[in-house]
């Protein structure tokens, strides 16, 4: 019995993927704020995808001599979104990212539109989220900048 375990274990684990049994497409993420980010004035719009440290200290550094938050890429990655200068009201970071859902192949980052606040305050709103760290592509959908 146990000379047939060993195959019969293989065979589970190969056949597992086309089961669909490891499927995670679509599979929601959680994310939370990088709510140091609020102080950035990051003047273009666009998106950003950071994996490693370096590139977290030189995107950091380009918008403040302080030093970035600690963010253990091994397990996370930073995902950005920013609008430019614009109103946003009393502070620059907004919450517009809606979900964000992992697929085989790649990341997808839905985003809604930025709260409207007729504050007349010029700001440059920002969502910087962390998020669990994937290799795959990041695809961003929706209302983005």
């Amino acid at each position: 019995m146990k000379k047939l375990l060993l195959p019969i274990t293989a065979l589970c684990l190969i056949s597992v993927p086309s089961c669909g049994l490891l499927n995670i497409d679509g599979t929601p993420l959680t994310f939370e704020a990088v709510v140091e980010a609020n102080g950035l004035r990051i003047e273009e719009p666009g998106t950003s995808v950071i994996r490693n440290q370096s590139s977290w200290q030189a995107f950091w550094g380009t918008y403040t001599s302080q030093a970035p938050p600690e963010v253990d890429f091994s397990q996370k990655m930073v995902i950005g979104v920013f609008w430019g200068a614009g109103y946003s009201g009393s502070q620059n970071r907004v919450e517009a990212i809606t979900t964000i859902e992992a697929y085989r192949n790649r990341v997808e980052v839905n985003v809604g539109p930025i709260p409207v606040d007729y504050s007349l305050a010029i700001k440059y709103p920002i969502e910087l989220i962390l998020v669990d760290h994937y290799d795959s592509r990041v695809v961003f959908n929706g209302k983005v900048p």
